[in-house]
C-alpha cells in the first residue's frame, strides 16, 4: 500500500491526505488500505508522505480491520483520534467523497 500512497503524494502539497469513508462508500479508502472485506462506514485513513498511513475504525469493523486499525467508540473519540494524528499545516481530503458535516468538523478541529 505505500507505493500507492506515494504515488498519491506525487500530486498533492500536503503534509497529510485524509480519506472519510463515511455513510457512502469511498472506493478511495479500500484503495490506500487494502481491505477487502468490511464496509468500514464512518472509517478514516490519515496518508502520509512517507507511504505509512493511520486507520480509524468503529468497534463494528474492528474485526475486518484485522488489528490495522485504532478502534473508536464514538464520534467524539473518531475525531480526537484523527485530530492526534494529522500534523503539518496543508492537509489534503478526499473532496468528492467527503460528507459536508465530516468536512465541516475537520475544518472546526484542524484550522
Amino acid at each position: 500500500m505505500k507505493g500507492r500512497i506515494k504515488k498519491i503524494f506525487e500530486n498533492a502539497d500536503a503534509d497529510a491526505i485524509i480519506i472519510m469513508n463515511g455513510s457512502s462508500v469511498d472506493m478511495t479508502f479500500f484503495y490506500v488500505t487494502g481491505f477487502e472485506s468490511g464496509l468500514f462506514e464512518n472509517s478514516a485513513a490519515v496518508l502520509y508522505p512517507d507511504g505509512s498511513m493511520a486507520v480509524i475504525c468503529p468497534e463494528l469493523e474492528e474485526g475486518a480491520a484485522g488489528g490495522k486499525a485504532e478502534i473508536f467508540s464514538n464520534n467524539k473519540e473518531k475525531f480526537e483520534l484523527l485530530k492526534d494524528r494529522v500534523s503539518g499545516e496543508r492537509v489534503g481530503i478526499n473532496s468528492r467523497a467527503i460528507s459536508h458535516a465530516d468536512f465541516m468538523k475537520l475544518k472546526e478541529l484542524l484550522p
